[in-house]
């Protein structure tokens, strides 16, 4: 599968950037919060099948914390978890950028706390449930070839941290 680029994001950003709707911007927020924080996909939306499905595994919105410069919320399990305590998720403001992913992911909140004050969830469809893989790779495919998967994210913001000089260690 091929990695996303910023250019490919850009894409998204534009074409969706004066959408009111509601799924658009929970989309857009999770392919960016994606690229940028290197999530596998599975950490931002639940397997299609029921079976795997665990709200151990759910970002909750009340461990979100919002600042002038970051966004970070707790990751409570994953796959790279071998203690089983967890990952705090940090997303920078980047506002000299071609798209600042903190003011997309502020978007996408404040949208979510107005739908949904009581959800405990943080990442949820606009019919109140936590957006699926098959949900997301649907969105994705407006934009993209099958040959950009949802593990493109991860791999394209990979990329970008080794493009801008970041050294290979604390890519992971």
């Amino acid at each position: 599968k091929l990695p996303l680029s910023l250019d490919d994001l850009n894409v998204v950003v534009t074409t969706l950037r004066n959408t009111a709707v509601y799924d658009d911007i929970l989309f857009t927020a999770l392919l960016i919060t994606g690229f940028k924080t290197l999530q596998r996909l599975v950490e931002l939306v639940w397997p299609n099948g029921p079976k795997h499905q665990s709200y151990r595994t759910i970002p909750l919105r009340h461990s979100l914390t919002l600042t002038a410069h970051s966004a970070s919320y707790t990751l409570p399990r994953h796959k790279g978890d071998s203690l089983g305590v967890g990952s705090q998720i940090l997303l920078l403001a980047e506002p000299s950028a071609q798209f600042d992913p903190l003011l997309i992911f502020r978007e996408y909140i404040s949208a979510r706390d107005r739908r949904f004050p009581y959800h405990p969830q943080l990442w949820l469809m606009e019919a109140g449930s936590i957006p699926t893989r098959a949900w997301f790779l649907r969105h994705l495919r407006r934009f993209f070839p099958p040959a950009i998967s949802g593990h493109s994210m991860r791999a394209g913001g990979a990329t970008a941290l080794a493009a801008a000089g970041v050294a290979p260690a604390l890519i992971q």
